[in-house]
């Protein structure tokens, strides 16, 4: 059904390239994926204004709260807009329902929250010329499910009692990550976890230190340790699927890419290395389904998902669809390693229409 050819070089560019995803960046953001913005082609508005030089940005930290005091450990999308219709950004919170951003000060906001058990909300407010630094909580209000399920969904009840030691002990082991002195954040994080043995996005973290090692066997324990602490941990799960990508254990890193989708559904590189797994595992149709979702907004925010959905629609004799994605992707990624794979295919499938 399938080119052999191109299977095993989709495998080792599904696993060889992934970036190995942190938990809690400092400074908030996406913590799927700290180098890459969440929504890397932000929606174009009109009427945008020159934006002032770096030294006069504001930043802002929004912080989620249950009742505008309590801070609420939840991982949500935050959405961030002027009012008169300016910039758009956007990313996910932290583990402890915390982000912040980089805007112009003296503006009208408004900012919006929703994820997966929670529900959506929006509310306004103001940046005075001047401040240099502005935090605003946002209430959030939990849905019914939520509420009555916290061990295991976006918020966690092991997240909410983190001893403060232990919690002393990871924020050092995620500073110094940051840095690059990776043993020295290894130590830190792995006394946070001696402090608080059921601390998953602390061995998630170890994991991906092992991995930045070359430590493969290491990795895996950490993450496994990870998963079975809380297998609703979207960033350990997808980890781990990655690691079982690379032992060709493709059922076993379906059902976790599930289990992290579950969790975190706007994670579109969890969807486009599940769409691959789908078509190891002989269901194409599926495969093809989410391979497309991925590219729904026209971003290339995980091209492989192009030759993924390339390979079925040219398995299925839809040559014009197949051509379409093989261009796609070359236009996503002309210099990745899979670009003369796309070439050499839409030469074949040209030679085939002359026939």
């Amino acid at each position: 059904m399938h080119s052999p050819r191109l299977i095993l070089l989709l495998v080792s560019v599904a696993t060889a390239t992934s970036v190995f995803a942190q938990s809690r960046p400092p400074s908030g953001g996406n913590p799927g994926n700290p180098s890459r913005p969440t929504n890397p082609n932000p929606t174009p508005s009109m009427n945008i204004p020159s934006m002032p030089s770096a030294s006069r940005m504001t930043r802002l930290e929004i912080q989620l709260t249950s009742d505008g005091a309590r801070p609420l450990a939840v991982q949500a999308l935050v959405q961030v807009s002027m009012i008169s219709g300016g910039i758009i950004q956007e990313s996910y919170t932290d583990m402890d329902g915390r982000v912040s951003f980089s805007v112009p000060p003296a503006q009208n906001y408004q900012v919006k929250v929703s994820g997966p058990g929670i529900e959506t909300s929006q509310s306004n407010f103001e940046l005075f010329d001047g401040e240099s630094f502005h935090h605003q909580s946002v209430v959030v209000k939990l849905t019914a499910d939520a509420k009555n399920n916290l061990p295991g969904g976006m918020v966690s009840a092991a997240m909410l009692n983190v001893p403060v030691k232990a919690r002393h002990e990871y924020d050092k082991g995620m500073e110094l990550m940051q840095k690059g002195k990776l043993e020295e954040a290894k130590k830190h994080l792995e006394k946070a976890t001696e402090e608080y043995p059921n601390f998953d996005w602390a061995f998630n973290n170890i994991g991906v230190i092992d991995m930045r090692l070359n430590d493969v066997p290491a990795a895996r324990e950490a993450f496994t340790r990870a998963v079975a602490i809380n297998g609703k941990n979207p960033e350990s799960t997808r980890n781990l699927a990655r690691l079982k990508l690379r032992d060709n254990d493709f059922e076993g890193a379906k059902v976790l890419l599930q289990q992290s989708l579950s969790t975190k559904p706007g994670d579109l590189e969890a969807l486009g290395l599940l769409s691959f797994t789908e078509l190891r595992t002989n269901q194409p149709d599926q495969a093809l389904t989410d391979a497309e979702k991925v590219h729904r907004d026209d971003h290339d925010v995980f091209p492989l998902a192009h030759l993924v959905a390339a390979t079925v629609r040219e398995s299925k004799g839809d040559l014009a669809g197949a051509q379409k994605q093989y261009a796609m992707y070359l236009k996503e990624a002309p210099d990745a390693p899979q670009a003369q794979v796309a070439k050499q295919a839409l030469q074949r499938i040209q030679a085939q229409a002359k026939n």
